[in-house]
């Protein structure tokens, strides 16, 4: 039986959050989320889990933070997702997951589907297991949560850098 949790949030960007954004909660906010970057320790600090629906600006909505849903994917990446990848907080483009490992390192969960990957290129997604922070090589529930490395963001601590 696996579990799926959900917060209302409000978000803190100037446009519209997309169904499938990768956010965190902003620095000194209650429930106010903003898109998440993997450019920075402090671009990761506070993820939660991807968008349910759309949020427009200044907007409340859902955030998936435990369980399967829709993750939108950097733009470009190659190769592109497969089942089993592991994904990670974008350095790219802020707000997306990627299956290539960034510099500062913050899970947020694996691969289930990734047929909706038509076009790397542009505006793809994939179903994944959300379990931001998740611990490489651990499973939970008959799936394996990411590839086994060991410079990962675990539960409450800091980003790795590598």
């Amino acid at each position: 039986m696996s579990c799926k949790i959900f917060e209302t949030v409000t978000n803190g960007e100037d446009d519209t959050l997309a169904l499938g954004e990768v956010v965190r909660i902003l620095p000194g906010q209650n429930n106010t989320v903003g898109r998440s970057f993997a450019g920075s320790l402090a671009g990761v600090q506070g993820t939660i889990g991807v968008t349910l629906a759309a949020i427009a600006a200044g907007g409340q909505g859902p955030v998936l933070t435990n369980g399967k849903a829709t993750v939108l994917l950097e733009d470009g990446l190659t190769p592109a997702p497969a089942a089993g990848d592991t994904l990670w907080v974008s350095a790219v483009q802020a707000g997306r997951a990627t299956n290539v490992k960034p510099t500062v390192l913050f899970c947020i969960g694996t691969v289930k589907d990734a047929t909706g990957v038509v076009d790397p290129t542009n505006n793809s997604s994939v179903i994944a297991d959300v379990a931001p922070a998740c611990d490489p090589g651990a499973s939970e529930e008959g799936f394996t949560l990411s590839g086994g490395e060991t410079d990962y963001v675990g539960e409450n601590t800091a980003p790795a850098v590598v």
